[in-house]
């Protein structure tokens, strides 16, 4: 995550005015009461997406979306990332430091409810790297 002082801060200045930062439940794994990291961007402007992606170096884009159907509206597009990659981006790039006192704030209460909540219980297993999806534990495998 060899960002630049240039590169993390238009990142950081653009996820600020854009970007959200929230928990979800895990993926078909909702009924343990497991939550996961989401952050996104959504914006009209498919070059400004594709570069934040480019220079965050995770997470996917994709669009373009519009709203309801309605060609009235520009199309939308949206960059995601979740899971250890979100975890890692947040903790390890600088960008909370850059970050507003709400959004930073958000992010620090979404890291701290995933460190007290620990690793996946015993026989969870992903099936790929960052997965979360939880369809894949031992005991389905066995049976």
């Amino acid at each position: 995550m060899g960002l630049t002082d240039v590169e993390l801060a238009w990142a950081a200045g653009l996820f600020e005015g854009e970007g959200s930062i929230y928990s979800c439940p895990m993926r078909y794994n909702s009924r343990t009461g497991r939550i996961g990291i989401r952050l996104e961007l959504h914006m009209t402007d498919e070059d400004v997406v594709r570069r934040f992606g480019e220079i965050v170096g995770i997470g996917t884009v994709r669009g373009p979306y519009r709203s309801g159907g309605d060609d009235r509206f520009r199309p939308r597009w949206k960059w995601r990332a979740s899971g250890a990659a979100a975890v890692k981006f947040l903790t390890e790039s600088g960008i909370l430091d850059l970050l507003g006192e709400r959004r930073r704030g958000r992010a620090e209460a979404i890291l701290a409810a995933l460190e007290e909540q620990g690793p996946p219980p015993a026989g969870y297993q992903r099936c790929k790297p960052g997965c979360v999806c939880g369809r894949h534990s031992a005991k389905r495998r066995a049976a």
